[in-house]
């Protein structure tokens, strides 16, 4: 967690985030979290999906979607609210998977 609280590690990992936003891939495999670790209570149940994009790159994130995850689903990578442990850190935003 500690790496989420530094402000300048959120801030080098915008260019990476930014070259994943809006591309198109489908769902390899999935999981639901039930039991969440420290930060994501709030989040639990919350599904994590694995998607491989057309270029084969491949990348782990939570699904937002309300529909039933499948294998084989379309999906596209958004920005959304990560984490936020109080009012006084700052807010980290993630790769996250919406249906296509």
């Amino acid at each position: 967690m500690k790496s989420f609280k530094n402000p300048v590690k959120i801030w080098r990992r915008q260019a990476k985030i930014r070259s994943y936003l809006g591309k198109v891939g489908k769902v390899l495999s999935f999981t639901v979290i039930r039991s969440a670790g420290l930060g994501f209570s709030k989040f639990s149940p919350y599904v994590v999906v694995l998607v491989e994009f057309d270029d084969k790159t491949k990348l782990i994130g939570q699904y937002q979607g309300i529909a039933e995850v499948k294998i084989g689903m379309k999906v596209k990578a958004v920005v959304r609210l990560a984490i936020q442990e109080d009012d006084d850190s700052p807010l980290v935003y993630s790769i996250k998977f919406v249906q296509l």
